[in-house]
């Protein structure tokens, strides 16, 4: 079982990954709660170095580890997605 705590390191690398990969006008495709499939154009990230949220031009709350899509093609940013970290200093 995932702790909190794990669960919030798991998003944070999550997000590293979605920065080397999502540009501004990218279509992403992402689950929504309550497990509602919904798209949207990628717009930048939340205000922070290590803010975990992604923006789209109707909310700023997306979390990379929900996204399945960018421009059609199937992504997976978590642990399991096999994409590699950026190499640069990480908070976790």
């Amino acid at each position: 079982m995932t702790t909190n705590e794990q669960r919030k390191l798991e998003i944070a690398r999550a997000t590293a990954r979605a920065r080397l990969v999502l540009k501004p006008g990218d279509r992403i495709t992402f689950t929504s709660c309550p497990g509602t499939k919904r798209w949207g154009v990628f717009q930048g990230f939340d205000v922070g170095k290590y803010s975990s949220w992604i923006r789209i031009a109707t909310r700023d709350d997306v979390c990379a580890i929900n996204i399945s899509k960018v421009n059609g093609k199937t992504v997976d940013f978590s642990d399991g997605g096999g994409l590699p970290l950026p190499q640069v200093e990480q908070p976790f």
